[in-house]
């Protein structure tokens, strides 16, 4: 009898580890959202058409610049793939049901972009895939990834995100606080405050507790790097080592478009920041790259596709037609309409120097959606 009482627990308490270590994968995932199929508007086919026909190779990736020019050193440069590039095409692919697309890049970043310890690369070529991560990147695919599950019911993606969500808790997280990568040399001591994607931080906690804890310091950091109601947009970085925030003449507007989509996805008040967004946008008919934190004052007069793109995605989240109108517009004078090679894309059509960045960008604010 007492043999059989032991051999009952062992078989128990070894169950309980399996289950404790495979929670995460049966754990289920509340994605609050509505799938739907809808056709491309003109402006977006034409980009999608210059994405796939002139700056990605298939079973490759998509390219960081139109021209192929030579990466160097810590720079991506020419026809080299970043991570980035790759998370902001799937979340498109899923947005537009588009399973074919999806699968191709998402084998591309586990094939070809995974590291030995998990994470994916920022960066490849033909030659080299660099051993470096980027953790706004790992955070994109994994939100990809996870609403590829939950359109699609492919367990495969859910099993891959898991992966990755396992490896970021172990490699890029120092002190319960999201850092930027991890190299060969160890990990970054800075948080960029636009990384701090709450949303899929979120949803990761949902399927590990620890995550609860990541998400609640990060939450803190990013409030903290909000500069002032005259100026509600965001300090760059933070230091982890030094417990400091960087203390910059002036606010990248691309930057804290970011932070402030990343609150707004998060369900957090963005009504100040996006009332100062109308406010400059209406008195000078532009949003610029960035401004000085002492007045306020436009520090740099030039304008981005990236910036109204994300400016769009903010507005049509919130419902604001008016101020979604005003950015997509100011997205669609960029495009390049005249027949050539760079026809439907967004960059300097005199050096053709086309950027992924931007034309991803407007690929996901031009996008029809119900």
């Amino acid at each position: 009898m007492h043999k059989r009482i032991l051999f009952t627990l062992t078989i128990f308490f070894i169950l309980a580890i399996i289950i404790v270590v495979n929670i995460s994968y049966i754990l289920p995932l509340r994605i609050n959202k509505q799938w739907s199929q809808v056709p491309k508007t003109p402006e977006e086919a034409a980009v999608f058409s210059f994405i796939s026909n002139s700056m990605s190779e298939k079973n490759y990736g998509i390219y960081t610049n139109y021209l192929d020019v030579q990466s160097v050193g810590d720079t991506a440069k020419g026809h080299a793939v970043l991570s980035e590039s790759e998370g902001l095409l799937m979340l498109y692919a899923v947005e537009k049901g588009d399973k074919t697309l999806f699968d191709e890049h998402y084998n591309i970043v586990v094939n070809q972009m995974l590291l030995k310890d998990g994470l994916v690369s920022w960066k490849k070529d033909k030659k080299n895939i660099a051993q470096c991560s980027s953790s706004i990147d790992d955070l994109r695919i994994t939100k990809s990834m996870f609403y590829a599950y939950d359109r699609w019911k492919d367990f495969k993606y859910k099993k891959q995100a898991v992966k990755l969500s396992k490896s970021m808790l172990k490699n890029s997280i120092d002190e319960n606080l999201l850092i930027d990568f991890k190299d060969q040399y160890g990990k970054s001591k800075n948080t960029t405050i636009c990384y701090l994607d709450l949303e899929t931080m979120m949803l990761l906690s949902e399927l590990d507790f620890r995550w609860k804890k990541v998400y609640s310091n990060c939450d803190k950091l990013l409030s903290n790097a909000y500069i002032s109601n005259e100026l509600p947009l965001y300090r760059k970085s933070y230091s982890v080592d030094k417990r400091t925030y960087t203390n910059e003449d002036s606010a990248d507007m691309l930057l804290s478009m970011l932070t402030i989509q990343n609150k707004l996805l998060a369900g957090e008040d963005v009504s100040t920041s996006v009332s100062w967004i109308k406010e400059k946008f209406n008195k000078n008919g532009a949003l610029y790259s960035s401004y000085t934190i002492k007045s306020g004052e436009v520090a740099s007069n030039v304008e981005s596709t990236a910036i109204y793109s994300i400016g769009a995605v903010i507005a049509r989240e919130l419902k604001d037609e008016e101020l979604y109108n005003k950015m997509i517009n100011k997205v669609k004078s960029f495009q390049i309409k005249e027949e050539g090679e760079l026809k439907g894309a967004f960059g300097n059509q005199d050096t053709q120097e086309v950027f992924s960045f931007d034309n991803l960008n407007a690929l996901l604010a031009l996008q029809n959606k119900q």
